[in-house]
């Protein structure tokens, strides 16, 4: 079995913005976090509120890591992995929700 590496650098994004959105745009771009609060509304499908300021780390997975599954059939996969504190993650699946909850 092939290794996979979930932690590729060149997706990742990084930030320590007090509240930030995670989107996931009709395309086939991966999965992106957005710091433009005035997209809040109309692109964010998830929140994070990051009081503290940590810096996180967003790995997107879906349309960047290849995981095949038997008949050469390309697996499903999460948006993203958040990472922070050095090992802690937070595996993201994005639904698009009208239920704004911040």
């Amino acid at each position: 079995m092939p290794t996979i590496n979930f932690f590729a650098p060149y997706h990742r994004q990084e930030t320590s913005a007090p509240l930030f959105g995670l989107c996931d745009d009709d395309d086939e771009s991966p999965a992106y976090i957005d710091e433009i609060l005035s997209n809040k509304d109309c692109k964010w499908i998830g929140v994070v509120v990051n009081s503290k300021r940590k810096e996180v780390f967003f790995y997107p997975v879906d349309k960047c890591v290849e995981i095949w599954e038997e008949e050469n059939k390309m697996g499903s996969r999460c948006e993203g992995i958040l990472k922070y504190d050095g090992i802690k993650l937070i595996f993201v699946e994005l639904k698009d929700r009208k239920i704004k909850n911040y």
